[in-house]
């Protein structure tokens, strides 16, 4: 039994950044205290910092008594199966895991990944909409503090090809010019989400 505890800690402790103020915040899926709440409903509570790509882990799940999302086996109805490295459009400019604020990266909420520490400071989700929320209060004054950020203003991402780097908040992008407000010098919408 100890041995198995020890596992389970260490495992634990390996999904927690030290610069994450609250890994265990209902936001990262870990809460689940109230029964009626859709905290938790990918399983056992674990403390946890980051979080995986829609995009490339897909997303989706059967809808449970307190209508949450579980296994996945509701995918052909509505929601994004995996994919392989071969079908993603640009995995070396493609986000998979990451520093995060919520239990999922999804394009829409990309705020998230700019300032993964928001949800911890402020106890609600960064705004959707990417840039298009920058000058919308209160994000725009939020943005400009340094708390809400987990690595001097920015996050340390794992990219869909294997390499990691950290990433200015100011230079994530969504991948979507709905989301990102604009388009590459080339006029190509940056592959990045």
């Amino acid at each position: 039994m100890d041995v198995a505890y020890h596992a389970v800690c260490e495992e634990q402790a390996d999904l927690v950044c030290p610069s994450d103020p609250n890994p265990k915040n209902g936001w990262s899926g870990y809460d689940n205290t109230n029964p009626a709440s859709c905290d938790d409903a990918w399983g056992i509570p674990t403390p946890i910092s980051y979080a995986a790509s829609d995009e490339m882990f897909g997303y989706g799940g059967y809808q449970n008594p307190n209508g949450c999302f579980g296994d996945g086996s509701f995918i052909p109805d509505w929601g994004m199966a995996p994919r392989s490295m071969a079908a993603v459009p640009s995995p070396a400019s493609t986000y998979m895991i990451a520093d995060y604020g919520r239990e999922l990266i999804e394009s829409n909420w990309i705020n998230n990944l700019k300032a993964a520490n928001y949800t911890r400071v402020t106890n609600n989700s960064a705004p959707a909409g990417g840039i298009t929320a920058d000058n919308t209060e209160p994000w725009k004054s939020a943005i400009q503090q340094a708390s809400i950020y987990r690595h001097q203003m920015g996050s340390n991402i794992v990219f869909g090809d294997g390499h990691a780097k950290f990433r200015n908040g100011r230079t994530i992008h969504a991948g979507d010019d709905w989301e990102d407000g604009f388009h590459a010098p080339d006029g190509n919408i940056p592959r990045e989400y």
